[in-house]
């Protein structure tokens, strides 16, 4: 698996549990607790900071695969403009391929 997608895996996976754990109903006292530890701990800054980081890296990819799926939706129908109706499977699969 690419880095990316293990990277954009991992986020979600720690999205998904981070919204668990705070909508876990708790006490008055931990919650308040918890949440200063939150806002007040280095180490969630510096965990925020390398999140924003990676998340500027995801948009990137997912800019860069839409162009890419544009330019081969543009070349799919350049071809069948081109074949003047002729579809081959081969050149179907191939298309559907490259958008994926």
């Amino acid at each position: 698996m690419a880095i990316y997608y293990s990277l954009t895996f991992f986020l979600l996976a720690a999205e998904m549990v981070s919204f668990v754990l705070l909508l876990m109903p708790m006490p008055l006292a931990a919650r308040k607790r918890f949440f200063r530890f939150l806002t007040e701990s280095y180490i969630v800054g510096k965990i925020a900071y390398a999140l924003k980081i990676s998340f500027i890296f995801i948009a990137i990819l997912f800019v860069d695969a839409v162009q890419r799926m544009l330019r081969v939706t543009a070349e799919a129908e350049a071809a069948k403009n081109a074949n003047s109706g002729v579809n081959h499977v081969s050149t179907e699969v191939n298309i559907a391929a490259r958008k994926f």
